[in-house]
């Protein structure tokens, strides 16, 4: 039988407790590694969305030109508003399509998709701009 001095005893509980410590610290960085991967996954999600988003309001705006040989903001916007918040309420979007032109050779739309990112970073609004050229006869096409 081994004998162990006074100054050994209860050295093995406290290596218990530095090692559950150091175990408990590693833990709570795995949990907010976690979470600030889904924070990130979430904000890839609406980006996404919002690409989504903008680009179909550009296809929007390519069949009014289409139908009536012009593209309209008025025409295309209330649709596409209706549409969007109809489809996806949670995401509080806010849609904005403006248009400047070279006379009836080019028209050049921004879509802007602005959305709160509340949910995971406090009151942040995230946004999403996107121009689109919707080209009369003889143009030619870019998306910027």
């Amino acid at each position: 039988m081994v004998r162990k001095s006074k100054a050994q005893r209860g050295l093995t509980l406290i290596e218990a407790m530095v090692a559950l410590l150091v175990l408990s610290i590693g833990l709570v960085g795995i949990a907010a590694l976690n979470l600030a991967s889904v924070g990130a996954a979430h904000s890839a999600y609406y980006r996404t969305l919002a690409s989504f988003i903008a680009k179909d309001a550009e296809e929007r705006l390519w069949a009014e030109l289409g139908l009536s040989g012009q593209a309209s903001v008025e025409s295309v916007l209330n649709d596409w508003r209706t549409n969007w918040a109809d489809a996806m309420p949670e995401l509080r979007l806010d849609l904005e399509l403006s248009a400047s032109s070279s006379g009836n050779v080019w028209q050049d739309f921004d879509v802007t998709v602005t959305w709160d990112e509340r949910r995971f970073q406090g009151a942040v609004v995230e946004q999403f701009e996107y121009r689109a050229r919707v080209v009369g006869p003889g143009g030619n096409n870019e998306t910027e």
